[in-house]
């Protein structure tokens, strides 16, 4: 792999390597809003996914099917939501849409087939978190 710098991205966080290890990920506010961004590990201008002004993404997870999963809240309010991106698309598929229910997601916790995701959520009582798994391809709630 070439040595190549991905030129400012102070405050980037993430780092993730696409599934076929062409593209790394990460999230940056070098737009002035917390985003996702791709760029080719042989360099080049960085590409923007997401496109939020008032949500702020925060975990994401590549699928191996080439879409991201990834949680962001609104305006700080840490009551982070479930998304998916689209590999060709730029508009994200929201999941979760309980805007009054946390749910925090990782980088790990999607099986490895990228068919299940886990996540925490206080959906049943805003003092506890319970582990929900939902099923991406159906969108059903498994567990």
């Amino acid at each position: 792999m070439p040595l190549i710098s991905f030129g400012r991205c102070e405050g980037a966080t993430g780092w993730i390597f696409s599934p076929d290890g062409k593209f790394v990920a990460y999230v940056t506010d070098i737009s002035g809003q917390l985003n996702l961004w791709e760029q080719s590990i042989d360099g080049g201008y960085p590409l923007q996914l997401t496109f939020f002004e008032d949500q702020t993404v925060r975990s994401f997870a590549w699928r191996p099917q080439g879409d991201f999963i990834f949680s962001a809240d609104f305006q700080g309010n840490e009551l982070y939501q479930i998304y998916r991106l689209p590999p060709t698309g730029i508009v994200a598929e929201q999941l979760t849409k309980r805007e009054e229910v946390r749910c925090q997601f990782g980088k790990d916790n999607l099986s490895s087939d990228g068919r299940f995701i886990a996540y925490a959520a206080n959906a049943n009582n805003p003092m506890d978190m319970d582990v929900f798994v939902r099923d991406l391809k159906t969108g059903e709630l498994v567990a």
